[in-house]
């Protein structure tokens, strides 16, 4: 009866911590893209350099931190571009 508790108790945890970390692997996947709505829209369109970026509660956040279609049909921003 020993002998077969040990294997059970084995099986039986490795497929938690697998429960556990098939969970957790949205939250902490590094690539994904944020899908929240920043404040502002900011670009600046002049040449040779094409620079776009959020302002989130006064800070700048790079675009590229973002689902930028998600935020272009989900958000309504205000846009601060110059050319």
């Amino acid at each position: 009866m020993k002998k077969l508790i040990i294997p059970i108790l084995l099986i039986a945890i490795v497929v938690l911590v697998f429960a556990l970390v098939k969970t957790k692997q949205i939250d902490t996947n590094p690539f994904t893209k944020l899908r929240e709505c920043p404040d502002v829209y900011a670009a600046d369109l002049m040449p040779p350099n094409k620079i776009e970026y959020y302002i989130v509660d006064g800070e700048r956040r790079e675009a590229s931190e973002y689902d930028r279609e998600w935020v272009k049909e989900n958000c309504d921003l205000e846009y601060w571009v110059s050319h």
